[in-house]
């Protein structure tokens, strides 16, 4: 989702290969979630990365100005260029008053620390969530409790700019809301 939106070249090449949703018209399967105990509380991974997605997509796209992760990846696509090992999204609300960072780490075994530059923006507070899970084994229907975690986030404001600090666990995506 983020290359759909970040990379019109790479983006529609990388990410075409697969789909959340089968179109209506075509053949596809479904993932049948059992009503634990009268809860809805399990639902699929992909289920829950998108949940945080759009609720962490702001109105407008700003420039990626993510720094200290000099991590790339070689793609095996017909495409001679390097994607990133730690793809980001970075996007503001309507009224600027909220940036949205959503960044995801492709290695299996590194957390990577990430710097993000916001300029012009003064930040009062920051709040994230990381979604992981490091057992390559395990059902892929969990709770949201056991997908998703808080995530450690500081800002520090310089001048009418801010920087957002924060680590990216291995085999996760972090969703994070910085407010004025």
């Amino acid at each position: 989702m983020i290359y759909y939106a970040t990379d019109t070249s790479l983006g529609i090449k990388a990410a075409s290969s697969w789909s959340l949703f089968s179109p209506a018209n075509q053949l596809g399967f479904s993932v049948i979630v059992p009503n634990n105990a009268g809860t809805s509380e399990f639902r699929t991974m992909n289920y829950w990365v998108y949940y945080y997605f759009t609720r962490y997509m702001g109105n407008w796209l700003l420039a990626n100005t993510v720094n200290n992760i000099p991590v790339y990846m070689t793609t095996s696509l017909s495409v001679n260029k390097n994607v990133p090992m730690t793809p980001a999204l970075i996007s503001v609300s309507e009224d600027n008053k909220n940036v949205f960072i959503i960044m995801v780490n492709g290695s299996w075994t590194a957390s990577y620390s990430a710097g993000v530059n916001i300029g012009g923006f003064i930040a009062a507070s920051a709040s994230g969530i990381c979604c992981s899970s490091s057992d390559t084994k395990a059902s892929p229907i969990v709770s949201q409790a056991a997908f998703s975690s808080t995530l450690a986030v500081n800002t520090t404001v310089y001048g009418p700019n801010s920087r957002v600090n924060f680590t990216i666990p291995p085999h996760a995506a972090v969703f994070i809301k910085v407010s004025q």
